[in-house]
């Protein structure tokens, strides 16, 4: 039934009607519920049941906007009712009306789900609880409808994210795949190029071996032919000699360019090289080019193989001259670095005023055997052995072409914070002989070996041969005493050259070593600088071996014994076997008793067991770095004097932490200052 609202009140806008389910058996009770209603100014579409199935199928098939229920009914009851509506409409709201019900069960009646409850008695109540219900439930409504509105705009957006993110992973895969197509691209132009270099070099190396074979090959079918002639077959040996060293420097400059050469390098005052070199310089370019020197008197000194710096010098002096043909100017200058990135350094240029090279010609200048010489005038291997040579000693090079004309190489080397020293290098002065010294000498290839052998027994040497390591081990355990071993670095049959110098360094200390090699790598240059030792590059002449053999027989230091005001007992903690050797025969020649450690760990093993006056450690060990030794070894032995040993750059020997520091490669008469400065100290 719809009830509406009284007719003689104030005239206001028609509003929707109630709908309401009322659950009542006593039509009285209904009745004064809608009457009770009626005031509230809106129209009423009230439907009475007062059975469970009337009640359920209400629910069920219809909707409303408020329940009023009694709560006892003679075949139902409200408490099921709200059951009911919980499951059937759990959104609208449910009020009791009850004549019957006590505060305890109304209270549970709210717990289980109820909205409010009205007692009989009290029924002029009945609207305001209506209005505040109705009220609520359209809050709720609202709320519920703003909620879905959210849950949609965010199921929308998580599917647009979604969208965006699968089309954003789609251009990355499609910007991998393009990336690793062109990584392939690049690497398959990288190995073409790789390719033509080495078929360029592998051209020009057999070009120039293949002339330097056909001089050998003629030479000696000459001599075979004039064995008779002796001055004839000097002559034509001579000739071979010569092509003999143009084939050594050629593997020279290929070991520069690779960075494999063995150089000696010593601590030279660079502006008084120049200076020796540019008498030298001036012929190998003419009198037609000007050479001048514009030297900075700070650029001091720097540490380099003085022949290989000679050589480079020469080779672009040479390519300057060439440039000019008609005449011009080669300055070679130097400058010291003292701001920014490049301080510490020194620069030397060597400019000339040329014809310059076009920029397709600038990158390829170092290139081994790229050359834009006519065949017959160059190699190709003059800039990449300059190359090689200041890679290898620490520095970097550059060539440039300016505007103006000419070209300009800039070589820029680490530089010294010492006084620098005039250059030593000695001149070869003959051929030095033997005095009946006993030499083992030990060489895997017959032809080497006999060779070795006649030069030296020819100069007066009693010399005993060995095949391998083995052998020459098994010799030397034989006796009688040998003073000087001469032995190739590779070698077959499991132990190399300097494996055997290691051994026979300990077994027989005051034998002297030579060893020769073909391809110096690191490892070799490590023995290049130890007293007693020496390293003599293949092919090698006569006076070569003469020379080296009869200076390591000489070879005395009566001086470095002269600063140590007594015998020390030093911990020598290196992971580089050859270069911890090269330190232990240095200290016990000055007569210190060495204990040796190869690692961080090992080193703190040995403070352990037995007390040092010293511990000299390098900075870079393979388990812990030199420092964190050293704070570990002082903890355990509080005021051990240490020397820390480093290859890096420091300062020309300043302390690091407050210990002296002894900068690598060092010389006997270095390791004495530095061990007398810790005695002082």
């Amino acid at each position: 039934m719809v009830i509406l609202a009284d007719p003689h009140g104030p005239a206001t806008v028609q509003a929707p009607a109630i709908r309401l389910l009322l659950l009542e058996d006593s039509p009285l009770d209904a009745e004064l519920v809608t009457e009770h209603l009626s005031s509230l100014g809106r129209p009423l579409d009230i439907t009475q049941v007062d059975t469970r199935e009337g009640f359920t199928r209400a629910l069920a098939e219809d909707r409303f906007d408020l329940v009023l229920a009694d709560y006892v009914l003679p075949s139902f009851d409200g408490e099921s009712a709200l059951t009911v509506a919980r499951e059937l409409a759990p959104l609208t709201p449910f009020i009791f009306v009850s004549g019957t019900l006590g505060e305890e069960v109304a209270v549970e009646a709210l717990k289980r789900g109820a909205t409010d409850y009205v007692v009989k008695s009290r029924l002029q109540r009945l609207p305001l609880v209506v209005v505040r219900a109705l009220s609520e439930a359209r809050e709720r409504a609202e709320r519920q409808r703003a909620e879905d509105a959210l849950r949609r705009l965010n199921e929308g957006l998580e599917r647009r994210v979604a969208e965006r993110t699968e089309a954003l992973a789609d251009t990355i895969n499609r910007l991998n795949a393009e990336i690793l197509r062109r990584e392939r691209m690049e690497a398959v132009l990288l190995q073409a190029q790789k390719m033509e270099a080495i078929g360029q070099m592998t051209g020009g190396i057999a070009h120039d071996f293949n002339n330097l074979l056909q001089i050998l090959v003629g030479n000696l079918d000459l001599i075979h032919a004039r064995a008779g002639d002796a001055a004839q077959v000097r002559k034509l040996v001579d000739t071979a000699q010569e092509a003999v060293q143009r084939g050594a420097r050629l593997t020279s400059h290929l070991l520069a360019f690779a960075r494999r050469q063995a150089l000696r390098p010593q601590v030279v005052d660079l502006n008084a090289l120049l200076r020796e070199t540019q008498e030298l310089v001036g012929r190998a370019v003419g009198a037609s080019v000007e050479v001048a020197l514009d030297l900075d008197p700070r650029a001091g000194a720097c540490h380099l193989d003085p022949a290989q710096f000679e050589a480079a010098i020469l080779n672009l002096a040479v390519n300057a001259r060439d440039a000019m043909p008609d005449g011009g100017r080669l300055e070679i200058r130097t400058r010291c670095l003292a701001e920014g990135a490049e301080e510490g350094r020194v620069e030397l240029t060597v400019a000339d005023t040329g014809t310059g090279m076009p920029p397709e010609v600038l990158a390829k200048v170092f290139e081994p055997f790229f050359t834009t010489k006519s065949v017959g005038r160059g190699s190709g291997l003059g800039l990449s052995q300059v190359y090689g040579f200041v890679r290898q000693s620490g520095g970097e090079v550059t060539l440039d072409c300016p505007e103006r004309g000419g070209t300009v190489v800039s070589i820029r080397l680490p530089r010294l914070d010492v006084p620098a020293p005039g250059p030593n290098r000695p001149a070869l002065a003959g051929f030095p002989g033997g005095r009946g010294e006993r030499l083992l000498v030990v060489e895997d290839d017959n032809a080497v070996r006999q060779t070795a052998a006649e030069t030296l027994e020819a100069l007066g040497y009693h010399v005993v041969v060995a095949s391998c390591a083995a052998e020459a081990l098994a010799l030397l355990e034989r006796g009688p005493g040998f003073d000087l071993l001469f032995s190739d670095v590779v070698m077959p049959g499991g132990m190399s050259g300097l494996q055997l110098a290691e051994r026979a360094r300990k077994a027989w200390p005051g034998m002297r070593l030579l060893l020769t090699s073909g391809f110096a790598a690191e490892d070799v240059d490590a023995l290049g600088t130890a007293p007693g030792i020496e390293l003599l590059g293949k092919p090698f002449r006569r006076a070569d071996l003469a020379q080296r053999v009869r200076h390591l027989l000489d070879q005395a230091n009566p001086e470095s014994r002269d600063g140590q005001a007594g015998r020390l007992r030093i911990l020598l903690v290196e992971d580089e076997a050859l270069i911890r050797l090269h330190a232990r025969t240095l200290l016990e020649e000055m007569g210190h008793a060495v204990e040796e450690a190869d690692c961080g760990q090992a080193a703190l093993s040995c403070l352990e067991d037995a007390a040092y006056d010293l511990m000299l450690t390098d900075l870079g060990l393979p388990d812990m770095g030199g420092e964190d030794l050293v704070r570990e070894a002082r903890s355990r032995r509080g005021g051990l004097p240490v020397v820390l040993v480093t290859g890096r750059t420091v300062g020309g020997g300043s302390p690091v932490d407050g210990f002296p520091v002894l900068p690598k490669p060092f010389t006997q008469g270095d390791l004495a200052r530095v061990l007398a400065g810790v005695a002082k100290g």
